[in-house]
């Protein structure tokens, strides 16, 4: 009998995780603006995320962070077709740990096909990053 090959399904998007510092004010307006130089120390230059929007359509972020002793939440999309972002707080006294969330969702075909489609393909190429990011 055939070995069945660890497939993955059609992947469709992804979700990031951090428990950095979250979308406080300041890196709420640095988002905002298209050419940031906040985290150029980093390496960081400011457009990342047209990058998301290059290959996605749109980004979904939550994150919930420590703001003056009290857990605050702040959930918001960005998409080329929403040019407004609603930066509402809204109390989150169930945290205890900073968690922002980025769902990068609707894949686009032309890069969706270029993904590799074995589960230990994937799951190598997601090591390389954390190697990378850490």
């Amino acid at each position: 009998m055939p070995e069945i090959e660890n497939i993955v399904p059609e992947i469709d998007g992804f979700i990031i995780e951090d428990n950095g510092m979250g979308f406080n004010e300041r890196n709420l307006n640095s988002f905002m603006e298209s050419d940031s130089t906040y985290k150029a120390d980093k390496g960081g230059k400011g457009v990342g995320r047209f990058s998301w929007l290059k290959a996605f359509e749109k980004a979904s972020i939550s994150s919930v962070y420590l703001d003056k002793g009290e857990y605050v939440k702040r959930c918001f999309e960005f998409s080329a077709l929403n040019t407004q972002i609603d930066d509402t707080l809204v109390d989150c006294n169930e945290a205890n740990n900073n968690l922002t969330t980025v769902f990068l969702e609707n894949y686009k075909a032309e890069y969706r096909q270029s993904l590799p489609k074995q589960g230990e393909t994937i799951a190598i190429k997601i090591s390389a990053i954390n190697l990378v990011a850490t």
